[in-house]
């Protein structure tokens, strides 16, 4: 299944993605890092694409979930 990338207006994170069926969250971060975070539902992803500071949402609220490089 392709995903659907959403450019974020962030000066760390380039783009994400969000797999419904996997909970899995993608993240593309400008420094050519994409990291994809487990146990993330629809809501969470919502929060992050609608953030005022995609970043700031990140490290606060999806940096601790379990993860991978990727």
């Amino acid at each position: 299944m392709a995903l659907d990338w959403r450019n974020l207006t962030s000066s760390n994170i380039h783009s994400a993605a969000h797999d419904a069926e996997a909970q899995e969250l993608h993240v593309r971060f400008k420094n050519g890092g994409t990291y994809s975070y487990q146990d993330v539902d629809a809501d969470e992803a919502d929060d992050l694409f609608n953030a005022p500071s995609p970043g700031a949402h990140h490290h606060a609220n999806l940096k601790h979930k379990p993860f991978r490089r990727g």
